[in-house]
């Protein structure tokens, strides 16, 4: 876990993780620019971006694997991951709180 974008961003270039999580609002640099960043330098990792946004179409065109939109319950961040480390290329919607209103925005 890391304080901003650009330590995550750091991180993640030296030691891929299997999937990584970006808060929109992070300081010194935003989880879309972090996104961005990733996606030119590499290394290739799914990104899963958090956000009390109304745009989560706009992540996923820049290559976010998935969007979770805030406020969420741990259940649900974990099931999204779990969906998206079991196949990483191939992540589908996950069903969040079994209520079919809430669920993440998938890329695949």
């Amino acid at each position: 876990m890391f304080g901003d974008g650009l330590s995550a961003l750091a991180a993640i270039q030296e030691n891929p993780p299997a999937v990584a999580l970006f808060d929109v609002a992070m300081p010194v640099m935003r989880g879309d620019e972090a996104l961005r960043e990733i996606q030119r330098v590499g290394p290739s990792v799914p990104v899963v971006i958090m956000t009390a946004g109304t745009e989560p179409q706009r992540f996923l065109h820049l290559g976010a694997t998935a969007v979770l939109p805030k406020p969420f319950e741990l259940t649900e961040l974990l099931a999204v991951i779990d969906a998206v480390c079991a196949s990483p290329g191939k992540f589908q919607e996950v069903a969040l709180a079994d209520t079919p209103t809430r669920r993440p925005y998938a890329s695949r």
